[in-house]
């Protein structure tokens, strides 16, 4: 595999080409990265990388015990290594629920957003619903999750 994955550190979201979508989400924030920070700090963080590029910025926030949502930023070189990148990602969504003793691990897409959408599913997300007007511009976003049950049960 050609990326790595490491802790995040706060530099990492400000080293990365943004991907058009991303950046145009992030827009929306203020203080994009302090909130994102912040959400880290509830949680835990990773960076991919290509050598010394920041490819994406990965985080897992915890909701309640048992429940955390997990959330990317993606740079351009995203495009360049999709494999690896969805490679890691199984990585990362693994050691979310080892890690963070999860039941529950959410995230949430954009609707018009069709690439993000395939990802997820091919990931073994389950789209649960919508979120109406969710974002600060008024956007409508899909809620996904993957459920672990316990060993036995079905």
């Amino acid at each position: 595999m050609r990326l790595t994955l490491e802790a995040m550190k706060m530099e990492d979201l400000l080293h990365m080409e943004l991907r058009d979508r991303d950046r145009d989400m992030l827009t929306c924030m203020d203080d994009w990265v302090g909130n994102l920070w912040e959400m880290k700090s509830k949680g835990y963080g990773y960076t991919i990388y290509h050598q010394e590029d920041v490819v994406a910025c990965v985080g897992v926030t915890k909701i309640v015990n048992g429940v955390a949502e997990i959330w990317a930023i993606t740079g351009k070189l995203v495009d360049k290594y999709p494999k690896d990148f969805h490679k890691i990602s199984h990585t990362i969504i693994k050691l979310a629920f080892k890690i963070g003793n999860l039941h529950r691990l959410q995230c949430t897409a954009e609707v018009d957003y069709e690439r993000t959408v395939k990802w997820l599913e091919r990931l073994g997300f389950v789209r649960e619903g919508t979120l109406r007007n969710y974002t600060p511009d008024r956007k409508d976003m899909y809620i996904y999750s993957i459920i672990r049950l316990p060993e036995g049960e079905k």
